[in-house]
Parts: structure tokens; sequence; C-alpha cells
């Protein structure tokens, strides 16, 4: 079958496009960036594309796609070489090679043509949590739980864990913020506790730490003997008679 590729000069449209889409969030070093000057000429059964990176950064390197009007820009090209895929770097002259013919077969019309290049997405050092500067806590106290690293615009859910299982959700905030100020709860002295962060990729756990109550038990009932002793010494010792017997009965009227 006869391929006709109508790629003549008086219908060829270039539309030279750099997406931003990953852009929106990331340093300002990677936002100056524009792709210009794409051309595009027929040689034999193949398309030539050239272009310009522009970059600030000629270091960093992008990930580069080419696409077509056809299909209405929906699937990047498969059947290319050259300055395309990933590890492409800013610079003028680029150049891709696209097997028209092999990947579109018999195919009459105009086409425009659309490069995009990707930045790599930045890349944080892991989220972890800071260690608390006591193993015990006693309920009702403040604790600042603190931590460092990951991705700042993410949000990050702080979980109580008991003995390594999910006991209470206490907050969601956003990493950024780097620290929260909690309450500790009642809790079982005889058990380890941890907080956990907790995010759409990772959950990492601080150290261990037990809690105590607001007044030990063993401090209750000494005070509870003490009250109960001072009590038998007022009846006990009540009588002024100066005797050991117990006052009698009195008459009934």
């Amino acid at each position: 079958m006869r391929f006709f590729f109508h790629l003549i000069n008086c219908c060829i449209r270039i539309v030279p496009v750099f997406f931003l889409l990953l852009l929106i969030s990331l340093p300002t070093a990677l936002k100056a960036q524009s792709i210009s000057n794409v051309r595009a000429t027929l040689s034999e059964e193949k398309v030539i594309v050239t272009y310009d990176l522009n970059a600030n950064d000629a270091s960093i390197s992008y990930n580069v796609s080419l696409y077509i009007s056809k299909d209405d820009y929906s699937f990047p090209l498969r059947m290319v070489k050259g300055d395309v895929g990933p590890g492409v770097k800013a610079g003028d002259g680029k150049r891709i090679e696209w097997l028209a013919k092999q990947e579109l077969g018999a195919y009459s019309g105009e086409l425009v043509f659309e490069v995009r290049a990707i930045p790599p997405l930045p890349t944080y050092d892991p989220l972890k949590v800071l260690a608390f500067q006591k193993s015990i806590y006693k309920a009702g106290n403040q604790v600042l739980i603190q931590w460092e690293d990951g991705d700042p615009k993410e949000e990050i859910q702080i979980n109580l864990l008991k003995n390594d299982l999910k006991v209470q959700t206490i907050a969601t905030v956003k990493n950024s913020a780097s620290r929260y100020k909690f309450i500790v709860p009642e809790g079982e002295s005889d058990i380890n506790y941890k907080i956990q962060l907790k995010n759409k990729h990772t959950e990492v756990s601080g150290s261990t730490f037990t809690i105590s109550t607001k007044f030990p038990m063993k401090w209750v009932w000494i005070g509870v003997g003490a009250a109960a002793a001072a009590t038998a010494v007022v009846i006990l010792t009540g009588s002024d008679s100066g005797s050991d017997a117990l006052p009698a009965a009195p008459e009934p009227n």
C-alpha cells in the first residue's frame, strides 16, 4: 500500500508547546524553561523534528515526548529516537526522528506536532520522626512531636500506636509544619506506645515511650490507708475516761 504523508511546506503547522503540568510545585530554578524553534521536515519515510530546549540549569535532564494532532495529542509517539525520552538536557538543535510510516501506516493529511519536556520530580530525604527526650510521659502533659524531611507540600497523618497497633489519629497536618503539640492521653503503664507519621508514600514511627497516670495508684492507696488510720485513731481515742473500755449505750426513753 502506497504511503501518503502530506508534509509539504504549504500545509505543515508546527505548534511548540512546553508542558508545565509538573512544574507547578517545583522549585523556581526548574520553572524558567521553554521549548522553541520547533520544525518538522519529511525525509523519505521519516519525519525529522528539531527543537531548542531552553533552561537556566544545563545539568537538569528532561523526559521529552513527541505528540501529534491525529489522536488529539492523547499518546506519545512510540517509533521515535534521538533527543527523546528520559535524560535529555537543555540545548539548541535537538533532533527527533519519527518512523511515520511504521507507526501510522497509510495516512494523508495535515499533522500538528507537539513537543513536551517534563522535568524530573524533586527528590527529598525520607520522612523521619525525631526521638523524644524522655521515655515516660505523664497523662495530661503536653509533648512536642517533631519530624523532618519528606515532601513539605504533602499532608501527614499523626497516629498514636499501642504495641505497634494504631489506637488514635492525633491530627492531620502539612509536613512543612514540622511539629505538633500533643496532649498525652490516659494509658497503661506497662504498654509501649509510639508516634507514627503516615503519608501516601510511607509510614514511619518514632521511639518507644510509656504513659504514667496523673496520680500513681500506689500513692492513692497509701493516702486512703493513712486517712483510714487517722479515723481509727479518732474513734478509738475519742473517750475522755482514760479507759480502754467502750462507753455504755444510752438508756432507752
